[in-house]
């Protein structure tokens, strides 16, 4: 069985920045596996980037995101997701929960990939039921 772990913006950079030694050895051990895939969604790659553009990151910051980046696989956002945004997204209004934008597409994602969602952030687990988010993972207990 082949498990899909779909890291959100802040546990990318937990593990690109080592703020969380737990997160990193769990992203190296799973990087080993090859019945795991990890991936992120494109909205987190345009959050970093986005993230790298406005602090002016040395050379080295950079090549190292630049390299977690490449040994990750960058989920496209499409069709699909764009669906279960659409059929999720009045249940959300409904029940009044706030989350920010990128949050939601994210989760979105996760829920249309049926990922597994890596994160510290607990929004997720109040909308995983709304979403569809398979399940989600926080490997940042450290922090």
């Amino acid at each position: 069985m082949k498990f899909t772990y779909l890291l959100d913006t802040n546990m990318f950079s937990y593990i690109a920045k080592g703020n969380s030694p737990a997160a990193r050895a769990e992203y190296r051990r799973l990087a080993q596996d090859p019945d795991t895939q990890l991936c992120i969604s494109v909205i987190t790659e345009a959050e970093v980037r986005y993230g790298m553009a406005k602090r002016g990151l040395s050379p080295a910051r950079r090549t190292a995101i630049e390299g977690l980046f490449a040994n990750l696989e960058i989920l496209p956002w499409g069709s699909e997701e764009a669906a279960v945004y659409a059929q999720v997204k009045p249940t959300l209004e409904a029940k009044g929960l706030s989350v920010s934008l990128m949050d939601f597409l994210i989760g979105v994602h996760a829920a249309a990939c049926d990922a597994i969602l890596v994160t510290h952030d607990d929004i997720f687990a109040r909308i995983a039921e709304v979403t569809g988010i398979y399940a989600t993972v926080d490997w940042a207990k450290d922090i």
